[in-house]
């Protein structure tokens, strides 16, 4: 029973993330949280899994591939988000440069 419910809860959010409901989506958090949310991880990874093998398949690939795929753009996003904040919180000594011509 706790298996299904986990399952439930995990759709739910997926649904939540989807149709942007932050309110729902900081919801089940909180309430998964309180809980341990070990049974609602597991059933948001099998969620996953599930989806990455239906793709794979859908595609004509192997999961491992897909799965390869993914870590990859995680990476690269996080690289991004990375750089972009370092960018932005350097100060500008550009500009107080050209500022003596």
């Amino acid at each position: 029973m706790i298996g299904h419910r986990a399952r439930l809860q995990a759709l739910t959010l997926c649904a939540a993330v989807t149709l942007n409901d932050d309110q729902s989506v900081r919801d089940i958090c909180d309430a998964e949280l309180r809980d341990g949310g070990t049974d609602f991880m597991i059933a948001l990874a099998r969620l996953g899994v599930q989806l990455a093998r239906t793709v794979a398949d859908r595609d004509g690939v192997r999961e491992g591939d897909l799965w390869g795929l993914l870590i990859e753009q995680a990476k690269t996003a996080l690289i991004a988000t990375a750089e972009i904040d370092r960018m932005t919180s350097i100060p500008n000594n550009k500009k107080d440069n050209n500022d003596d011509e």
